[in-house]
């Protein structure tokens, strides 16, 4: 098995997606004015640059998490489900070459998000990828807990997930390729044999110098991995 693991926003989907879901779900009656009031802080807080890309994706999680307390999980699946059914997914212009060149090759595509998993998997589908791997919030009883099962916003946890996956399949993570976008992606370049950044913020792109790690541009991306994959 060979494999192509992804991080989503910012590398198959832009980040417009972000606000998008945060106002969905305001609508749709899962988040009060003041948890929508955080959210909207906290991502005009990273436009200004004020906060990292790491830092903005774990505070949108947290707020998220406890925002969500004792919600039914069946009610925020069907929601998840409806919001990706009617809305267009906010992907790069590569996005679709970039994964159909990869299905040619054979390689099977996973994305490994810091979003829900309960997000992650509908979306996957739409994007016609293997498998999907999120954020895992705690269920009791059918409800939200306001805890989390699984936090792919910290460090080590998507290299964890690459691994295992790459282990239950008879992987070769030398063949295997990763492709995010900020330094939360790190770990998961480290485990892979072609690790690749896309839209790469400040953080991953010293990484990636100090690493030998391709940084590449949007219009390349497509022929760079029909030349190396």
């Amino acid at each position: 098995m060979k494999a192509a693991f992804f991080d989503l926003t910012g590398t198959l989907l832009r980040e417009s997606s972000i606000p998008q879901y945060i106002r969905f779900l305001a609508k749709s009656g899962f988040l009060d004015g003041k948890a929508l009031a955080h959210l909207e802080k906290i991502h005009a807080e990273h436009k200004k640059h004020h906060l990292t890309e790491l830092q903005t994706s774990q505070r949108i999680l947290r707020e998220l998490v406890h925002a969500l307390k004792g919600v039914s999980k069946r009610r925020f699946d069907v929601a998840n489900r409806r919001f990706l059914a009617d809305e267009k997914l906010p992907v790069y212009p590569y996005t679709t070459k970039l994964i159909s060149e990869l299905k040619r090759k054979g390689y099977a595509l996973v994305a490994v998000s810091g979003a829900f998993e309960d997000v992650v998997k509908p979306a996957v589908q739409k994007l016609g990828l293997s498998e999907g791997f999120g954020s895992r919030l705690e269920v009791k009883k059918g409800k939200f807990t306001g805890r989390l099962e699984l936090d792919l916003t910290q460090p080590h946890q998507k290299r964890k997930i690459v691994e295992a996956y790459a282990h239950a399949r008879n992987g070769v993570l030398k063949q295997c390729w990763a492709f995010g976008d900020m330094v939360l992606d790190e770990e998961m370049f480290r485990a892979v044999g072609h690790p690749v950044a896309l839209n790469a913020g400040p953080a991953l792109k010293r990484e990636c110098k100090q690493n030998g790690w391709p940084s590449i541009k949007e219009a390349e991306v497509v022929k760079w991995v029909d030349k190396a994959a």
